[in-house]
This record gives structure tokens, C-alpha cells and sequence, in this order.
């Protein structure tokens, strides 16, 4: 029973080892979101015209749509 129970935590750790190298990303407005396939984001590109107080609203909803698209 034991030996199932590490095949399968070696089964789990070495699906975990594969999804850290499949990148996804996601874009809207013109940032871009760049995640593993853990789900774990590993860049985020901002265009500079979106960081000012006046678009914080559109920055806020470019990151949330990009973030859903990674």
C-alpha cells in the first residue's frame, strides 16, 4: 500500500515538474500575461501609456481579462 501511495506522489511531483515548463498567455489592451501551466504568473508586460492615474481603471480591467486569458 505504501509503495502506491509514493508512486503516486512521484507520479503527482513529475506531472508538477511538466506543467512548469508549458507557458500560456493571455493579452488585452496591450499587457500581457505570461503563466506556467502550475498557474503561477511569470511576467507581466504593461504598456507605459497605461501607467498613469488617469487609465487606472483601464488597467485594472486590461490585467483582470489578460490574467483570465493566461
Amino acid at each position: 500500500m505504501f509503495e502506491k501511495i509514493n508512486q503516486a506522489k512521484q507520479m503527482a511531483e513529475g506531472i508538477k515538474a511538466k506543467l512548469e515548463t508549458i507557458s500560456v498567455s493571455g493579452t488585452s489592451g496591450g499587457v500581457s500575461i505570461i503563466s506556467n501551466g502550475n498557474r503561477k504568473i511569470t511576467e507581466v508586460t504593461i504598456p507605459d501609456a497605461l501607467l498613469s492615474l488617469e487609465n487606472k481603471e483601464e488597467l485594472q480591467g486590461h490585467l483582470t481579462v489578460a490574467i483570465n486569458r493566461a
